[in-house]
């Protein structure tokens, strides 16, 4: 699969909700009540895009593939202060079920660690559910497991 990353502009906005909507609907039902997931709406999710796209603290990248359609993104905040020991916050990393499995995923992460280097980060932080398949894929990739609290 042919793709390219870049970072995320405001005209990326629509894209990025529909990623978002599209990849909740996938991975956490059976996980988190469905009415959360029902309330986040793909116009919810363009209004929320529509401020963190603006945030300085937040990095976003996206994966498109040629004809520009959004295969995924991830988005980090730099923190102001360091956080239990860390400095950064992997808030969401999220592709389209056909776009996995072509190591978008991986590429994502490797352009905001990347990024994060270019802030004078050392480490990022990110939280998984238990149930949620993604964890296998963050352990695959190095992650640790830090304890609650």
């Amino acid at each position: 699969m042919k793709y390219h990353l870049r970072k995320a502009t405001s005209g990326d906005v629509q894209g990025i909700a529909a990623v978002h909507v599209a990849s909740w609907n996938e991975h956490y039902r059976g996980i988190v009540d469905d009415r959360l997931i029902d309330e986040r709406t793909f116009e919810y999710r363009v209004s929320e895009w529509n401020e963190a796209i603006e945030d300085p603290s937040r990095l976003t990248y996206v994966a498109e593939e040629p004809r520009g359609e959004l295969l995924g993104f991830a988005s980090v905040l730099v923190l102001t202060a360091i956080n239990d020991g860390f400095d950064s916050y992997l808030g969401l990393l999220y592709l389209l079920s056909d776009a996995k499995g072509h190591g978008i995923g991986r590429a994502l992460l490797r352009v905001v660690a990347e990024a994060l280097i270019t802030r004078n980060c050392k480490n990022m932080a990110l939280r998984v559910m238990r149930k949620n398949k993604a964890r296998a894929f963050y352990e695959h990739l190095g992650a640790r497991l830090v304890p609650e609290g």
